[in-house]
């Protein structure tokens, strides 16, 4: 098994400049193909002389034209018919452009982004690497001025197994390094691994492994939402999962891994041991509802009732409410706190207010909630109060449909016609009959307890008001 990291190191390294020397060939400017072309031609330098003196009398190009024929004349006879027919003039060029880094602890180097084992100045290969793809150039030498690379700190990935450690340069290919060496160049900021409660293992496991430093170390010691697993590792509890923490120890060096874990079905047995710290840290009035409601889904019921109990006694929650009265509706009817039960019924519909009423009939039940419950379930006071409620209604209920059909059928409209005077009194009588008394015929039955008793009231007031006063005076006039 092996662990694959990121990890600093401070890797010594030899700084190498290297200066390359070669021949090759340029393209040929115009003055020098001219001069090529004296040299060519003349027969002597003094011919050649009076040639230049010819064509640039005593102007700036002389000097230039006379040392560029000094410089030319020194080449041999290929490279100059060479500029002549080619136009290629032969140039000695030093390079200095190129350089590499040696890590003594790896035995390698790096160049260009490549690595290379072995210190390059000794690679018999390097001028091959070096020289131009120029089928023309020709070698003539390397030189080399080394210094000590400066010292820093660099993120590498490395290899760990139970045997080995390998790091790699940057280039994907890695190289071993012995353990001595390791821990000179790697420097751990842990101070004090006995802050970690978990258990420290030994073994490399599958898993994404990160170096562990002091800050994620801190991190243990402050979290109080924490518990350790049958395994000995560190399990942090968040708003959305649970995260596992495992740490090894390999070659004097401390890894740890995370791994999630959602609160799901799956995961029951951890979301037990997740209420349990909740409930026991104070906490679970905190911690995120949603979060907690998925929680709740999973636990067992029991786990589920005695949360909803601590939170709903201490403060009204929709959500955990509904939570609640979906247990209630399951089955679970035994062990509900009253304060909980009260805050259930505040968000349970009417429809269902029936089994809360069966759990515990003295939750404040009005009689909008009695008429939604059977009477075979009711108590004894409660089934009396809902009759007398039910005779009470049905007897407004009569009371208006007489006074209603009194009034319509008493003939008043028309008699109030006769009257030789029109008063409010009269106004108002009339304004009930044409505009509400239609009205005030429909839906009685399907009235609220509230709405019915406004009713009832509106028409006893016209009834014994306008009514009886236009009857009398109806009379008279009789």
């Amino acid at each position: 098994m092996e662990l694959r990291a990121k990890i600093a190191l401070t890797l010594p390294n030899t700084f190498f400049k290297i200066t390359l020397t070669y021949d090759t060939f340029e393209k040929a400017t115009f003055d020098s193909y001219l001069i090529a072309s004296v040299i060519s031609s003349a027969k002597t330098k003094i011919s050649a002389m009076d040639y230049i003196d010819d064509i640039t009398g005593k102007g700036s190009l002389n000097p230039h034209f006379k040392k560029l024929y000094d410089k030319i004349s020194k080449l041999s006879k290929e490279q100059i018919e060479g500029i002549l027919v080619d136009s290629l003039y032969p140039v000695t060029v030093i390079d200095k452009k190129h350089f590499f880094r040696f890590y003594e602890m790896l035995d390698a180097s790096k160049m260009d982004n490549q690595v290379f084992i072995g210190n390059l100045k000794e690679n018999p290969r390097l001028m091959d690497l070096l020289m131009p793809n120029d089928k023309e150039a020709k070698f003539r030498s390397l030189a080399f001025e080394c210094e000590d690379g400066i010292l820093r700190s660099d993120n590498y990935n490395a290899i760990f197994s139970d045997k080995t450690i390998l790091i790699d340069l940057g280039s994907g290919t890695y190289l071993p390094i012995s353990k001595e060496n390791f821990e000179k160049a790697y420097k751990s900021d842990i101070q004090d691994i006995s802050v970690y409660p978990g258990k420290i293992g030994t073994t490399i496991s599958d898993g994404n492994w990160f170096v562990l430093n002091n800050v994620v170390l801190r991190a243990f010691g402050q979290n109080k939402q924490s518990f350790i697993d049958e395994t000995g590792n560190v399990c942090l509890i968040t708003s959305d999962y649970v995260k596992k923490t495992e740490i090894i120890k390999v070659f004097s060096l401390y890894f740890y891994n995370e791994t999630s874990y959602q609160y799901e079905t799956k995961n029951a047995e951890m979301c037990e041991q997740v209420i349990s710290i909740l409930m026991k840290t104070n906490s679970i009035n905190e911690f995120r509802t949603k979060s907690l409601i998925n929680i709740l889904a999973v636990v067992s019921d029991k786990t589920a009732q005695n949360v909803i109990n601590y939170i709903l006694s201490r403060k009204d929650s929709k959500e955990i409410g509904e939570v609640g009265m979906k247990l209630i509706k399951n089955g679970l009817e035994k062990g509900w706190d009253e304060e909980a039960l009260k805050a259930i019924k505040k968000t349970t519909p009417q429809s269902e207010i029936k089994h809360l009423y069966k759990i515990n009939n003295k939750l404040g039940f009005d009689m909008s909630d009695l008429l939604t419950i059977d009477d075979i379930d009711l108590s004894e006071s409660d089934r009396v109060k809902k009759q007398v409620y039910l005779v009470e209604r049905k007897n407004k209920q009569n009371e208006i449909n007489l006074m209603i059909g009194e009034i319509t059928t008493s003939g008043i409209r028309e008699k109030m016609k006769k009257l030789p005077t029109k008063d409010q009194v009269q106004k108002s009588l009339n304004s009930f009959i044409n505009d509400e008394i239609a009205h005030l015929q429909k839906g009685i039955n399907d009235l609220s307890n509230e709405d019915l008793n406004k009713r009832y009231e509106y028409i006893k007031s016209v009834y014994l008001g306008s009514y009886q006063k236009i009857k009398e005076r109806c009379e008279k006039m009789e």
